[in-house]
């Protein structure tokens, strides 16, 4: 959890608790917010889980094809002396 999402759920919290000090509606409107904000909050949490996986395994494969590149052009130099040494 990020420090601005733990912040959010503690300011929440707070909110919630002196609410409930008070009693009466408020407490109901910020203990339903308390549960929006976490449901939003565990949401948000799996799409950056999600997110860093994604770009996890697209670093992956970006540093494979730049392997496959680099291959490619070590066998076309080696191709190439070849024929520069044929032709001496």
């Amino acid at each position: 959890m990020s420090l601005c999402n733990k912040y959010l759920y503690f300011v929440l919290q707070q909110q919630s608790a002196v609410a409930a000090a008070a009693g009466g509606r408020e407490d109901s409107e910020l203990q339903r917010r308390l549960s929006e904000m976490q449901k939003e909050l565990e949401a948000n949490h799996t799409e950056l889980e999600k997110t860093r996986e994604d770009a996890n395994r697209s670093q992956v494969e970006m540093e494979r094809l730049l392997q496959l590149v680099q291959m490619s052009q070590e066998e076309q130099n080696v191709k190439e002396k070849t024929i520069r040494d044929l032709q001496e």
